[in-house]
């Protein structure tokens, strides 16, 4: 499965120039982003494809718990309930919302069906006992659908707090490991709304085991929003990543479903395969100067248009051809795992880590700055989680 689309608002037609050219293999649609009419619409355009994508549907009931929430489309959805609160998810109503969630997928051309779930503050509280029951609860209803061959995908959403606590994330994983499923669909949500590379490295090593264990268990593993770390991800077995084209789709924050105040057009970015980052496409200039501008390019289809002859700054970089850059970037930093086990991909990211934090250094010798969201800290923490990641696996 690799890579796959983070759906949101403004697809145009990235999502199926990407999976022509098979730099994805499929879509996570998100109801919140498309109206119910057009979400029909696309799933079965999607499904009618010569080369059938994974398709999946996020039900999204996580939002309804958010108090003042942009619930954008998601009212316009039978199984969507408004303005709920924690002491709404009863027994029975927890049996209604999973048999509305899972029913209104089942009547569409997906390839997976997503289980409804809430967002878990910690591994301990009430919020993680409700998404238990959530979780539960799908595993029962659809193991009585008769007939049915699409695999069950249990949606598990978890704030980054939950992951610093080593015995409540083994008592969780524990938990779930016992459910009779197909696999998990995995979303962390981040505590910074700033966008970087970034993950506090025993919290990200706390992440990784989990992606290992489960997929050792031969469960699927899909991560939602998983950018440049799901390299990390898929080293350690998930069997699919997502990503998206604008940076709330690249990495999740609940704020992103809050009414805001608004703020300034996002500066143009660049994905840099060989810094493993997403950079200013200004800060490419200042590669050109220092005469390393071939080394930072990704060399895709897409980011010809960037040669030494001219500033890159200066070059038209429209949002759907970065979106597509960014998408074959990944496809091919994760095309050296095909066919491997986990160690021997393991390997390959860590040398691949390696050379990014050299080529950082040579370019700060050269002179070079970059923002500190876009700098090469990230590097050290995955470095760190890394290894510690292995050391408690044995692998």
């Amino acid at each position: 499965m690799s890579l796959l689309a983070q759906h949101g608002w403004g697809k145009g037609e990235k999502i199926q120039r990407a999976l022509s050219s098979q730099d994805i293999s499929g879509v996570i649609l998100s109801p919140h982003d498309e109206r119910l009419a057009e979400m029909t619409r696309y799933v079965g355009e999607l499904a009618q494809l010569p080369r059938r994508p994974h398709i999946m549907v996020d039900p999204q009931v996580y939002v309804s718990l958010l108090q003042g929430a942009k619930e954008g489309k998601l009212p316009e959805y039978p199984y969507y309930h408004r303005n709920l609160f924690l002491r709404d998810f009863s027994a029975r109503n927890i049996q209604l919302f999973v048999r509305e969630a899972i029913d209104f997928q089942r009547n569409l051309e997906v390839t997976h069906i997503l289980s409804p779930t809430i967002i878990q503050e910690s591994f301990s509280d009430r919020t993680s006992q409700v998404s238990l029951s959530l979780a539960q609860e799908s595993v029962d209803y659809w193991s009585g659908i008769q007939g049915e061959k699409r695999p069950l995908l249990i949606s598990v959403v978890f704030s980054e707090n939950a992951l610093s606590s080593h015995d409540q994330v083994a008592e969780f994983l524990d938990t779930i490991s016992l459910y009779e499923t197909q696999g998990f669909y995995l979303v962390v949500d981040r505590n910074d709304t700033v966008y970087s590379q970034d993950f506090q490295p025993a919290r990200l090593s706390e992440f990784l085991k989990i992606i290992y264990s489960l997929s050792r268990s031969k469960f699927e593993v899909i991560c939602g929003y998983s950018d440049f770390l799901g390299l990390l991800y898929t080293a350690f077995g998930a069997s699919g990543v997502a990503t998206g084209w604008s940076q709330r789709l690249r990495r999740f924050n609940s704020s992103k479903f809050i009414p805001s105040a608004g703020g300034r057009q996002p500066r143009d970015r660049y994905s840099s395969a060989p810094l493993l980052n997403s950079i200013f496409v200004t800060e490419l200039d200042a590669c050109r100067d220092a005469k390393l501008l071939p080394d930072v390019l990704s060399n895709t289809p897409y980011d010809k248009v960037f040669n030494v002859n001219s500033y890159p700054s200066g070059i038209s970089w429209l949002q759907g051809t970065a979106a597509l850059h960014h998408w074959a970037t990944l496809a091919a930093l994760q095309k050296p795992f095909s066919g491997k086990p986990v160690p021997d991909r393991l390997q390959v990211v860590g040398r691949t880590i390696t050379r990014a934090q050299t080529l950082y250094a040579q370019l700060a010798r050269s002179g070079v700055t970059f923002d500190p969201q876009n700098g090469p800290n990230h590097l050290v923490n995955w470095a760190e989680a890394l290894a510690n990641a292995k050391s408690s696996l044995r692998i």
